[in-house]
């Protein structure tokens, strides 16, 4: 469709397709005086940076959206004085999910199966030792900055009233091995064992530059404490695969079939109990993403806690929002807190570069919604 119908500010003048659109102020449009530009041009193409610089730089364009590119490059391209980066929200985590299942048995077919629990991430102290051990402060560097994505504390981030006070982050590889020692951790050349196992991981995510760099500060801090590491690095389209039966090669995230794994999950509501499911077990275990369910529903990590489950389901039935959010505090605290997953690096969930004749705070940016969700309201800051 061309040329649709609708009730918006602005209808369509011109369609060039692979090109840009015109768009033209609808004089039937509901709200009177509104929208405050005549005229709406949206170019397409160009990557982050080439799109960034035509609003910062070179002055062609009001706003850019999607200006994904490095974050030295995009302050240099402020410094021309016509506008300036923002984000919105920071509602996406990028963090490293524990599998408390063991990948390398195989049972009635089925690999990092309920019924063969991981030899030593089921061991919360491990979990604590290896949370320990990650420099968190040396990694959104990696992305595009501590200044639009600083270190995550929290799995929930980016929604005010759930960020929980109750938790926090540390890098200390000596209480990491003390906590090793303690527990009967013994050294063994480089790496640690305890009753005939190692400590060796397998530890897969995507083949982006940023998450590359992420695994080596990762394996470092792991190998300093004696856990041996073993890097995965897949084309996304393998790794994010929507049907479990185009994976021959074990490759995808749901079935988790190697230790440990590192992505990017966002919130997709401000009230995000769809999200909180990723640990939820379910009667029976019915949530735990397996062979019999095809792999499809959420629990990937094979995480089960009846403790938390028992939150969820109140927080599922309650109508009343304060307590809803109390309860998704604690399911956070307790995932984040029990080492379940490691909050690395809170993406935003845009980034768009805007120029100073636009009044900024007018575009309204939301992570719920497109970024022109409010363009009827867009104005210069001359009125």
């Amino acid at each position: 469709m061309t040329n649709p119908i609708g009730t918006g500010p602005y209808k369509i003048e011109s369609f060039a397709e692979g090109d840009k659109v015109k768009y033209s102020f609808n004089d039937r449009y509901r709200e009177p005086n509104k929208p405050y530009f005549a005229t709406v041009m949206l170019q397409g193409g160009g990557d982050g940076a080439t799109t960034a610089q035509a609003v910062l730089q070179d002055g062609e364009g009001d706003l850019a959206w999607a200006v994904l590119a490095d974050r030295q490059l995009l302050r240099e391209l402020e410094a021309a004085g016509k506008g300036v980066v923002g984000s919105i929200g920071n509602t996406a985590v990028e963090h490293i999910a524990f599998n408390f299942s063991d990948p390398k048995v195989e049972i009635d077919g089925e690999r990092s199966s309920l019924q063969a629990p991981h030899p030593f991430l089921t061991d919360q102290v491990v979990r604590q030792a290896m949370t320990l051990a990650i420099d968190r402060k040396a990694i959104p560097d990696f992305f595009l900055g501590p200044d639009l994505e600083p270190v995550a504390v929290n799995i929930v981030t980016g929604i005010a009233a759930m960020d929980s006070p109750h938790t926090s982050h540390e890098f200390n590889i000596d209480l990491a091995n003390q906590l090793l020692d303690d527990a009967g951790w013994t050294w063994t050349g480089d790496v640690r064992s305890k009753d005939g196992v190692e400590l060796r991981v397998t530890y897969h995510t995507t083949d982006w530059r940023a998450r590359q760099r992420t695994q080596h500060v990762v394996r470092k801090g792991w190998e300093a404490i004696g856990i041996r590491v073993q890097l995965g690095q897949f084309d996304p389209q393998s790794f994010f695969a929507a049907d479990p039966a185009d994976d021959p090669d074990g490759i995808l995230l749901q079935k988790f079939y190697c230790d440990v794994e590192m992505f990017s999950m966002a919130a997709p509501s401000p009230m995000p109990l769809d999200y909180m499911m990723n640990w939820y077990a379910g009667p029976n275990n019915e949530n735990v993403a397996q062979k019999d369910n095809g792999w499809w529903l959420p629990n990937i990590q094979r995480y089960v806690n009846p403790r938390y489950d028992e939150l969820y389901e109140e927080a599922r039935a309650t109508t009343d929002a304060t307590r809803a959010i109390e309860l998704i505090i604690q399911m956070n605290d307790i995932v984040v807190n029990e080492f379940v997953v490691v909050p690395l690096v809170a993406h935003t969930s845009e980034v768009y570069a805007i120029s100073n004749r636009l009044l900024h705070e007018n575009v309204a940016a939301s992570p719920w919604e497109p970024l022109y969700w409010n363009i009827a309201n867009w104005r210069t800051v001359e009125g």
